[in-house]
């Protein structure tokens, strides 16, 4: 009776090895899986356009400002698109611009982009503006955020 208990034992003690050496692999390298995808410390927002006064040529000015929020402290390039909208052609790129900025640690900053109003066709102009960003993170190589859009506005 005892005779039939002690391979059971001994299987059962050998497929709980066996489990345990086939998982040790797989618990060994989810921290190194876990810590790939690049978790951004930061994020940028682009804000609705605003009037901002009349150049020196009498030119009118838009700003399409960028908020930049950090919860650690980076340096931050954040790239900056202005768009004029042709339906159905396409969009013109009006603007395209890169900045690199520090900010704090739980800062939040707002970047500006002042520019003459846009005006490529009799009335109103139909614009939006895009943003993302990189930030140079403490390990790793730095990647881009998505592209982030305000709605498309018309601009007087």
């Amino acid at each position: 009776m005892f005779g039939a208990t002690i391979p059971v034992k001994k299987n059962a003690l050998l497929v709980a090895a066996s489990l345990a050496l086939t998982a040790a692999p797989v618990a060994l390298a989810t921290p190194a899986q876990a810590a790939a995808p690049h978790i951004f410390a930061c994020s940028v927002t682009p804000l609705r356009p605003i009037f901002v006064g009349v150049g020196v040529h009498g030119k009118k000015l838009t700003d399409s400002p960028v908020k930049v929020t950090c919860l650690k402290d980076r340096f931050v390039t954040v790239q900056h698109r202005v768009w004029e909208v042709d339906f159905p052609a396409p969009n013109q790129l009006i603007k395209n611009s890169s900045k690199t900025v520090h900010v704090g640690a739980n800062k939040t900053l707002k970047l500006h982009n002042v520019l003459p109003t846009i005006n490529t066709e009799v009335g109103p102009e139909e614009v939006f503006h895009q943003a993302r960003h990189q930030e140079d993170p403490p390990f790793g190589i730095p990647v881009w955020s998505s592209w982030r859009s305000t709605p498309i506005i018309s601009m007087p």
